[in-house]
């Protein structure tokens, strides 16, 4: 009992020193953008340029919060929608589009079946796959790949990488919130958030994320979904 209170202590300080680091970039651009928003009168362009940027910082805040609750299991923040058929190519170049500091020019390398469908809450998967992407070009080395294929009732949608991989021995700890291994410290800043905020949104739906190593080296991490029936 004692152990586990500590470690829930433990648990709520480091998810109060995470938010209170996060959320400190979005306030600022919005207190910033505020600012200036007084300076734009009768200047309709500039005021609209302006607005556009308070809501992207309002979304990045909300979002950030959200990701943070679900992936520190907060049940609340899970969604409460029914899963729907989502198309792999479609959430995945979604996904993609979301990724920042991206070089210009790159793609995400696909190798998925037309049309094939999972079943997910609506956005679902998109935000999953965020997660995933994201902590591949953070921590792998290019090129990222995203191949999926049928596997019984289930679809396995696997994102690979290049870089060094995640060792044998950090593998299931790697979906707890927080956890950042030795190679992620040495690659530069993070939450340790990414693959436990997917890790939670597949298991919501019965889905689950398979760690492993790609062909050849690297890392390769997997989601498991429902596969969508065929439309009619």
């Amino acid at each position: 009992m004692g152990d586990e209170k500590a470690d829930l202590d433990l648990l709520r300080r480091r998810m109060i020193n995470v938010v209170g680091h996060e959320l400190r970039t979005p306030i600022t651009t919005l207190r910033g953008l505020a600012e200036l928003l007084g300076t734009t009168e009768g200047d309709p362009e500039a005021t609209e340029h302006l607005h556009a940027a308070v809501r992207r910082a309002a979304r990045r805040a909300e979002s950030l919060v959200d990701d943070l609750l679900v992936s520190a299991g907060v049940s609340t923040a899970l969604p409460v929608s029914e899963p729907v058929p989502t198309d792999v190519v479609d959430a995945a170049r979604a996904a993609w589009a979301e990724l920042e500091d991206l070089p210009e020019g790159l793609d995400l390398e696909l190798d998925v079946p037309d049309g094939l469908a999972v079943l997910i809450h609506k956005g679902g998967l998109r935000r999953a796959l965020a997660a995933v992407l994201d902590n591949a070009v953070r921590y792998g080395a290019l090129p990222v790949v995203l191949a999926a294929a049928v596997e019984g009732d289930s679809v396995r949608v696997a994102v690979r990488d290049a870089g060094p991989g995640i060792p044998a021995a950090d593998r299931a700890l790697a979906v707890e919130p927080f956890f950042r291994g030795e190679r992620a410290v040495t690659a530069g800043p993070g939450i340790g958030m990414g693959l436990a905020l997917a890790a939670a949104l597949v298991a919501h739906h019965g889905g689950s994320l398979v760690i492993g190593e790609a062909e050849g080296g690297g890392a390769e991490v997997a989601l498991v979904l429902p596969l969508a029936p065929a439309p009619p």
